[in-house]
This record gives C-alpha cells, structure tokens and sequence, in this order.
C-alpha cells in the first residue's frame, strides 16, 4: 500500500477493529490500546497507520494460516453478524470507560484547583474559612462523581 494514500474513516475503523483484537488476543493492554486507538483516529495516512501495528503480527492469530478475508467468506451470516456485534460491543465499552476515565480526571483537576485556590486564600481569611472552603471543593468533587456515574450508569442501559 502506498504509505502516502490518505485514510477513509471506514480504513481508521478497521484499524480499530484490528486493535481490538489484538486486545483480546492479549497482546496489548487498556492502556496500549486507547493510546493505539486515538493515534489511529488521528492518523491521515496509510504510512502513519502501518507504524502503529509494526510490532504487531498481520493476523490476530500466527498459527492460523487464513485471511482475515477467507474467515469472513467461511462464516456464516450468523456468526459473522454475532461476531461484528460483539465487536461493536468490545468498541462501545471501551469508549465508556474512556469516558468515565476521562470524568474522573476533570474531577481530580477541579478538586486540585479548588484546593489550590483554599490554600491561596488560607493566610487572608484564616484556618477556618479555608478548611470551610476545602469541605466545599470535597463535596463539590463528590457530587460531581456522583452525578457522572449514574449519568454512565443510565447510558449503559
């Protein structure tokens, strides 16, 4: 494949698809694979994509001699279509967890913040005031993780 072609969004998916399983065969980790996912949403060509699998075999399994392509003739319409949903799937919770991830550090970070702005405050106004305002960036953080998980907790429904 000429490494300068420009990348459809139906090839960054199938990208994704690859990663994914590479993921359930093991050979990358929650982590390796959302830093491998964004990349791969972010890459514009073909030369860019290949870099991100070159330590990754060409097939998701090395003793199986059968194309992806061939697979996919061979199964049936049922399997293939139990099997792209619980792709689907696979995709789906990993984007929530990103999410929820996500989440929970825009909390941290507004905790620290509130934190910081306490103790700035702290010698002005006293220990009282600011272990008031230290209670109040706590709750605060509290109610805002709270609200995010039943939020994701109503999405996954």
């Amino acid at each position: 494949m000429n490494e300068q072609l420009r990348l459809s969004d139906d090839d960054r998916m199938e990208a994704v698809n690859m990663l994914t399983a590479h993921f359930t065969a093991g050979r990358l980790d929650h982590l390796e694979l959302d830093d491998r996912t964004d990349a791969v949403l972010q890459c514009e060509t073909a030369g860019e994509l290949q870099a991100l699998f070159a330590d990754l075999p060409p097939s998701s399994d090395e003793s199986d001699l059968l194309t992806s392509d061939f697979q996919e003739a061979a199964e049936s319409e049922d399997e293939q279509e139990e099997r792209e949903f619980h792709d689907h799937l696979i995709q789906e919770i990993l984007l929530n967890e990103k999410a929820r991830r996500n989440a929970e550090i825009e909390i941290h970070n507004q905790l620290v913040q509130e934190v910081n702005n306490a103790r700035m405050f702290r010698e002005e106004e006293g220990d009282e005031i600011f272990y008031d305002r230290l209670l109040q960036a706590m709750k605060s953080a509290y109610q805002t993780r709270n609200t995010a998980k039943k939020s994701s907790a109503n999405e996954s429904l």
